[in-house]
């Protein structure tokens, strides 16, 4: 259970700490009303998503006990990535990130919902984190035999090739 808070801490620090930065430099009028009128609507975009955030990765501990199943569903996959881009839509444009999907919309997936939006959104945090300004953005799927290949891919801080390894250790550090 410590390991699960930890991860929800991380996941919910940063958007705060941007909210509470913006807040801080308009009470200091160190930036404009007009400045920071035009981030509040960032903001609200950013508080929707946390709040999906933070009720998908609760949703995500609660199925990390040990009575608790998976249920998977029959579901779109275009559609499912769509909806999960639609959240991130904010932090897509704060870097001002093009996304591409390339995702056969008759393409299905039998697979939890919960558990691939949980996956899919902490994936798309980490590109966006890292990607670089005005960079691309690249989901596509396709079928090779009895499973759904789905690929992520962007154009931004490089790996060592050891690296890749450990990300499938859902409690390892990130450097």
């Amino acid at each position: 259970m410590k390991k699960i808070l930890s991860i929800i801490a991380h996941d919910v620090r940063a958007p705060l700490g941007s909210i509470q930065n913006l807040l801080f430099l308009y009470k200091e009028k160190i930036i404009s009303k007009e400045i920071a009128t035009d981030t509040f609507e960032s903001i609200n975009d950013r508080l929707a998503n946390l709040d999906s955030t933070l009720f998908d990765l609760l949703n995500w501990s609660s199925t990390s006990l040990p009575r608790s199943q998976a249920i998977p569903q029959d579901i779109n996959l275009q559609e499912a990535i769509h909806h999960l881009c639609l959240y991130q839509k904010s932090q897509f444009e704060n870097k001002n990130l093009h996304i591409q999907t390339h995702i056969s919309n008759d393409l299905r997936v039998f697979v939890d919902p919960d558990h691939l939006n949980i996956i899919v959104r902490n994936i798309l945090n980490n590109v966006i984190k890292f990607s670089f300004n005005e960079g691309a953005i690249i989901l596509s799927a396709q079928e090779e035999k009895d499973q759904i290949i789905l690929k992520i891919q962007d154009h931004g801080i490089v790996f060592r090739k050891r690296k890749p390894k450990t990300f499938l250790n859902p409690f390892k550090r990130p450097t």
